[in-house]
């Protein structure tokens, strides 16, 4: 998702003023590489030669891994905590709600 497209669906779903809109679309600008999925669509793709019902164990993760998802992480805490400044109340309580629904759209 790009940083235009977050920002048209939040500036429509959360009902912002156009001063809000404004702060947003440079806030979500500034921050784009979070709305970025990597890797495309979805999880690993299935393995050709497991059989039906076989489970696979999950990689696990690196230490490169683990740093890059602190990272994001932190990102994503200060994206947060400057969205919270531009949001009333009420529209950043309406903002957590979504959030549940995009990670799952996601997976």
């Amino acid at each position: 998702m790009t940083a235009e497209t977050m920002t048209e669906m939040m500036v429509s779903k959360l009902s912002l003023n156009s001063k809000q809109a404004s702060q947003l679309k440079a806030l979500n600008t500034e921050f784009a590489d979070l709305f970025k999925h990597p890797g495309g669509k979805g999880g690993p793709k299935p393995d050709k030669d497991m059989k039906q019902g076989e489970k696979k164990e999950p990689p696990q993760m690196t230490a490169e891994m683990k740093a890059e998802f602190a990272k994001h992480q932190a990102k994503r805490k200060a994206y947060d905590s400057k969205l919270k400044k531009i949001l009333t109340d009420k529209q950043y309580t309406e903002y957590q709600s979504m959030k549940p629904k995009r990670k799952a759209k996601q997976g």
